[in-house]
C-alpha cells in the first residue's frame, strides 16, 4: 500500500480545486483513516445498544425519601450520602464490556413539584435499595423511605399535545469540568455561621405552582471509574500556577490505559507519519531555570481559583446528566413562573470566576427559523423519553462531572430553618420499645399500636 504522497502531483491536484484535492488524498492513503472512522462509528454504535440492553434488562424502584420536619443535619449529611454512594462502583471486564453490553448503573435523584406538592426521589436498581437506605438512614435515622408509583405517566409521552405544553432541557457547564460550581460552604455567613439554604428559594417556586403544573428536576448519577478529569484540573492548576506540566503521553501509553481510542488516535498518526507528515502535539515545555512555581505572585483572585479546582477533584466524583422539565396544560402554562423561576433559582450556584449552570441549546424544546413546530416537538418527545429512562446515554453529549459536595449542593433536604410547608417530611420521629420491657408480646403491640388487648 502506497501512503506517500507525492508533492508536486499533490501541487497540479490542489490548482485544479478542492474536491481534487480530496479525491487524491482519498486514493493515497485517505481512505484507510475514512475506513478507520466508520468502523469506529459503527463499533460504538453496536456498543451504545447492549449497553441500553444490558440497563434494560434491569428492575428498577422509585423510592420517595422523606425526613423530618424538625431537621437538624447540615448539608454535610447529604454529601455522605453520595459518598456512599460512590461504592456501587463496578469496573467489568473487556469480555462483559464488550461482549455482554456490561456497563455502570446509575442513580437518578430527582426533586418534583406535582401540582405544588414537593417530594424527593431516588431512582435506583433494585438490587441497590439497600446501600440507599443504608445510606440514607446512617445519617437520617428518623427519615422514611417508601417506593412509590412512576409520576412521569401523569403527562402525556407523545407531542404534540392537544391538552399539554411542555419546555424542558439539558444542563450543561459553562466552563470544563474541573472548574467547580459554588457549592454549599459560600453559602455561609463567615462571621455569624449562619447558612442561607440555597434550597429555599427553589423549594419556594416549587411550591408556588398550580395544580396542572409540574416541575422535574432530575440529576442522573454514575460513579466515575476514570481519573482524567482529575489529571486535567491537575495540568489546569499547574498551567495557572506557572509549574512545570507533563509532557503528552507516548502512543504506547496511550494503548495501554485507552486501547479503543488510542487506536482510532494511533492509527490516524500512522497514516500521517506514512504520507511523509509528522503530527503536531502541543506539550507544555518550562524553560530550565524556571521557578518551580509562581504560587506566591498569584492575585487574591486566581490563588482562590486554583484553591476551589483543587477542592473539587480532591473529592470523589460522578458523571452526571441534569435534566429539567416544566408541563403544564395549555391554558395554565407560564414561562416566568415554571421555567424563569426555576433556573433563577439554580443560577444561584453559577460562580462568575469559576463555573456554573446553563440550558444545553442543542436540547432545550426552542427552535427558530424553519419548521419550529415540528422541530419542538421532536425535542420535547426525546427529552421526555430520556426522562423517563433516567438515561445517562441519552442526549446531547457527555453530560458533565460535578463531586460530591456540588451533588450536596443542587439535591438536599431543606435545614430546619426553611419553611417549605409543601415539601413531604416525616411529622414524627420513629421510635421503638426497650428490648428489655417486661411485657407480653399483646401488651408490647397494644402500646405501640394504641388498640386495646384482644381478649
Amino acid at each position: 500500500m502506497q501512503l506517500t504522497l507525492d508533492f508536486s502531483n499533490f501541487l497540479a491536484a490542489a490548482a485544479e480545486g478542492p474536491l481534487t484535492v480530496g479525491w487524491y488524498l482519498f486514493l493515497h492513503g485517505g481512505w484507510a483513516i475514512a475506513l478507520v472512522v466508520v468502523v469506529r462509528q459503527l463499533w460504538r454504535a453496536r456498543q451504545v445498544n447492549i449497553e441500553h440492553a444490558y440497563l434494560h434488562r434491569m428492575k428498577y424502584q422509585l423510592l420517595a425519601i422523606d425526613v423530618p420536619r424538625l431537621n437538624e443535619q447540615s448539608t454535610k449529611a447529604v454529601e455522605q450520602i453520595f459518598a456512599q454512594l460512590a461504592g456501587a462502583e463496578d469496573k467489568a471486564t473487556l469480555w462483559e464490556q464488550y461482549v455482554h453490553g456490561v456497563n455502570q448503573e446509575s442513580f437518578s435523584l430527582e426533586l418534583v413539584s406535582l401540582g405544588g406538592y414537593i417530594q424527593f426521589l431516588v431512582h435506583t436498581p433494585a438490587h441497590f435499595r439497600d446501600l440507599i437506605e443504608a445510606s440514607v438512614y446512617a445519617q437520617y435515622p428518623d427519615a422514611e423511605i417508601t417506593e412509590v408509583d412512576d409520576y412521569t405517566d401523569r403527562i402525556p409521552h407523545k407531542f404534540p399535545n392537544e391538552e399539554y405544553d411542555l419546555w424542558g432541557t439539558e444542563l450543561r457547564l459553562v466552563k470544563p469540568n474541573h472548574y467547580p460550581i459554588r457549592t454549599y460552604p459560600h453559602f455561609e455567613h463567615t462571621l455569624t455561621q449562619k447558612f442561607a439554604d440555597p434550597m429555599a428559594a427553589l423549594l419556594e417556586i416549587l411550591g408556588h405552582m398550580g395544580p396542572d403544573e409540574q416541575v422535574w428536576i432530575q440529576w442522573v448519577l454514575t460513579p466515575l471509574h476514570d481519573v482524567h478529569w482529575k489529571e486535567e484540573g491537575m495540568h489546569e492548576v499547574k498551567k495557572l500556577i506557572g509549574a512545570r506540566v507533563a509532557h503528552t503521553k507516548s502512543l504506547m501509553s496511550r494503548y495501554v490505559n485507552d486501547p479503543l481510542n488510542a487506536l482510532y488516535g494511533g492509527t490516524g498518526e500512522i497514516l500521517l507519519h506514512g504520507m511523509g507528515i509528522t503530527p503536531i502535539h502541543a506539550e507544555a515545555h518550562a524553560e530550565p531555570d524556571a521557578p518551580p512555581s509562581l504560587m506566591q505572585h498569584l492575585s487574591p483572585g486566581e490563588r482562590t481559583t486554583v484553591e476551589a479546582l483543587e477542592a473539587k477533584i480532591a473529592k470523589v466524583g460522578f458523571h452526571v446528566k441534569g435534566r429539567v422539565i416544566y408541563a403544564a396544560k395549555k391554558e395554565k402554562f407560564s414561562k416566568p413562573r415554571g421555567v424563569s423561576g426555576v433556573f433563577g433559582s439554580l443560577l444561584q450556584f453559577n460562580d462568575q470566576s469559576l463555573n456554573g449552570f446553563a440550558p444545553n441549546k442543542k436540547v432545550t424544546t426552542k427552535a427558530k427559523y424553519f419548521f419550529t413546530k415540528r422541530r419542538v416537538a421532536a425535542r420535547q418527545r426525546k427529552i421526555v423519553s430520556a426522562y423517563r429512562q433516567r438515561s445517562k446515554h441519552l442526549g446531547y453529549g457527555h453530560g458533565m462531572i460535578l463531586n460530591t459536595e456540588e451533588l450536596a449542593t443542587v439535591w438536599h433536604f431543606p435545614v430546619m430553618d426553611v419553611k417549605a410547608p409543601s415539601v413531604k417530611m416525616t411529622e414524627a420521629k420513629r421510635g421503638e420499645p426497650p428490648v428489655e420491657l417486661p411485657m407480653a408480646p399483646e401488651e408490647l403491640e397494644a402500646v405501640v399500636t394504641g388498640l386495646p388487648v384482644e381478649e
